[in-house]
């Protein structure tokens, strides 16, 4: 119940324009923020990173389905998440290599000499872009954050 009422109010005074919704763990509330004004990928990191958030990473099947079993507050867009190509390896925000994937049926694991990005779409199956594409994006409020900076 304590981890509950910490997010209610973390999502009430968290100073972000969009859809909380909170996920509570044996280790730590996960609040993720969803950001509906479109920016590229590099902006929603930096826009994250300035609300003392990071861009959401989803580390496994947990953290998706938990993410997926969420209310949403009616949140439906495809959203940037905190992984990205860096030297045609799949690296999240905090500087982990990618285990976990959740591709979209028409996507995979490979990369090119375009920058990807990656979308998180209908149904929590995820796709590469361009990073320089406009998009709504996830924050994720979790215990990495201090990685960051």
């Amino acid at each position: 119940k304590h981890a509950a009422n910490s997010c209610k109010n973390i999502c009430i005074n968290c100073g972000f324009q969009g859809h909380c919704f909170c996920i509570t763990s044996a280790h730590f509330p996960h609040i993720y923020y969803f950001i509906e004004e479109r920016m590229t990928w590099f902006e929603a990191r930096d826009y994250c990173l300035s609300k003392n958030s990071a861009i959401a990473q989803i580390y496994n099947n947990e953290y998706l389905t938990e993410m997926m079993n969420t209310p949403t507050g009616g949140y439906t867009d495809k959203a940037w998440i905190g992984l990205f190509e860096n030297t045609s390896e799949w690296t999240w925000v905090d500087g982990q290599l990618a285990t976990y994937f959740h591709w979209n049926t028409d996507q995979t694991n490979s990369t090119n000499a375009t920058k990807f990005c990656v979308i998180m779409t209908d149904g929590g199956f995820w796709s590469h872009i361009s990073c320089s594409n406009e998009r709504p994006s996830v924050c994720f409020n979790g215990g990495y954050r201090q990685k960051l900076g």
